[in-house]
């Protein structure tokens, strides 16, 4: 069993009229599978990013490290838009695991996602 401490800050002095600083930071408990990988997305719809069969509640973690492409995580092979990430963006969101993430591209371009997954007992 593993307990994970994610934190974020957002910060601006010039983004509302007052000036932003919210943090938020939680404890969570992974008791299941914990995956740490890279992986190489070159065409569309073709890259597992995590299968959601046998799993259950996930919480992801998923950084494009690409500094030039964009990369979409669609809900099942070649299916509907998740989420896109421009170049170095990355996201932390909690996967119920109903459906897989796979991640697509456009034709002829490369990127390398981080993944990091870690599954609860629930």
């Amino acid at each position: 069993m593993a307990t994970i401490t994610p934190t974020l800050t957002l910060t601006s002095a010039d983004a509302l009229s007052d000036v932003l600083s919210v943090t938020a930071t939680d404890s969570l408990t992974s008791n299941g599978e914990v995956l740490v990988t890279r992986v190489t997305c070159t065409e569309a719809g073709t890259q597992a990013v995590w299968l959601a069969s046998g799993h259950n509640k996930t919480y992801i973690f998923v950084k494009n490290t690409s500094t030039v492409e964009t990369v979409q995580l669609v809900k099942t092979n070649g299916g509907d838009d998740y989420m896109t990430l421009g170049p170095e963006e990355w996201a932390f969101f909690p996967w119920t695991s109903s459906v897989d993430i796979y991640a697509d591209m456009a034709a002829g371009k490369t990127a390398v996602l981080e993944v990091m997954a870690f599954e609860t007992a629930f």
